[in-house]
């Protein structure tokens, strides 16, 4: 989720190591652009799934890139204890009034 409320749902294949067109209430990271190329390029199989190859293909000059795997592999694979959710917050620049 983003700080405009817009949310997204990432669900990840283990087996064929593939993500689809992940859930979404908005696009918190900008990533309809890529969902389109993919899709354009025939990259999506019949459950709207692509592989983590193509998703890489598509996002390397994204501002995020391979931020879908990136978020599944800190969820299952590197982290002992791996958290249900994750934040990130924007640095905000205080004033001198305060």
């Amino acid at each position: 989720m983003n700080s405009k409320g817009e949310r997204a749902v990432i669900e990840w294949n283990p087996a064929r190591n593939s993500l689809p067109i992940f859930n979404r209430a908005g696009d918190p990271i900008n990533y309809l652009p890529v969902v389109e190329a993919l899709s354009q390029k025939n990259r999506l199989d019949a459950g709207g799934f692509a592989t983590a190859d193509d998703w890489m293909a598509e996002t390397l000059t994204h501002r995020y890139p391979l931020a879908l795997e990136r978020i599944v592999r800190g969820h299952t694979r590197v982290t002992l204890n791996p958290a249900t959710i994750l934040i990130s917050l924007d640095n905000i620049m205080s004033t001198p009034d305060g």
